[in-house]
């Protein structure tokens, strides 16, 4: 099992037939960071198609430039990049304008085919639910995981649109 970034994994089970997507896991898990609201040039992670298409709709005029995701952070902050589309838990330390955007599922479950009718399968999906559920409820839970894994502070309702999902049966 892998948990990939939905351009990601279409590549990879289109290019191997043993392997399927499950299901979504995350949604709205990205997020813009901008200097101004005037944007010249937007860095985003190679191959996120989906990112691409999004920015060209609403700033239409702006360059969009691919980078590794490693250099997103860097590129914005050396100001070469007037914005940056960025992983929501890469974003932390970044200062200027958020927005984020409703983009839908961004991260999905792949596996091998079958797997999910398996017993091991039902076992990790019943552990994953029960993670989810705590996690939507309580928030200061969920906040201290953030602050945990990523480089984000606390966050509040307002700006925190990531949908963690539960595995449907």
């Amino acid at each position: 099992m892998a948990i990939l970034c939905k351009d990601a994994a279409k590549t990879l089970v289109e290019n191997n037939k043993d392997l399927e997507i499950v299901c979504p896991l995350f949604q709205n898990t990205d997020v813009i960071v901008k200097k101004n609201e005037h944007i010249k040039k937007i860095a985003i992670q190679q191959s996120k198609f989906f990112h691409e298409e999004y920015l060209l709709s609403i700033y239409p005029e702006s360059l969009i430039i691919q980078t590794n995701r490693t250099a997103l952070a860097y590129a914005y902050e050396s100001k070469q990049v007037d914005a940056v589309f960025i992983d929501i838990a890469k974003s932390g330390g970044l200062e200027g304008i958020r927005e984020y955007p409703d983009l839908g599922d961004t991260f999905v479950l792949v596996a091998v085919k079958g797997y999910k009718d398996s017993s091991d399968f039902k076992a990790f999906a019943k552990v994953y639910n029960e993670a989810v559920d705590i996690l939507n409820e309580d928030v200061a839970k969920r906040n201290s995981h953030i602050a945990r894994y990523t480089d984000l502070k606390e966050v509040d309702g307002e700006t925190w649109k990531v949908k963690l999902l539960k595995i449907k049966k």
